[in-house]
């Protein structure tokens, strides 16, 4: 598959699993460190950690620049957002 061609293809079914996986793994990652004894540095490392694997992967997967780039924005949210829920105070 072309990268050209991969771009339009977004919508069909077999692009979908290689985002959506890291973006589990992404929130996942971010509720264990919040619930767990780690500290924000740990959350720090797993941000690294999750970017330079997602980038290797998205590239193996024929993901070019943007696409790529939105989608590992879009798995530190996850995992940032995830954190913040696992570190609330319960009411």
């Amino acid at each position: 598959m072309q990268r050209r061609e991969f771009i339009a293809g977004l919508g069909s079914a077999a692009a979908w699993p290689p985002i959506f996986i890291p973006l589990a793994v992404s929130g996942m990652s971010g509720f264990v460190i919040g619930k767990s004894s780690f500290s924000w540095p740990a959350l720090i490392m797993a941000g690294a950690v999750l970017a330079t694997l997602g980038a290797v992967v998205f590239q193996g997967q024929g993901f070019t620049a943007l696409p790529g780039i939105c989608t590992i924005v879009g798995c530190l949210v996850v995992n940032q957002v995830a954190y913040v829920l696992a570190i609330r105070p319960k009411r």
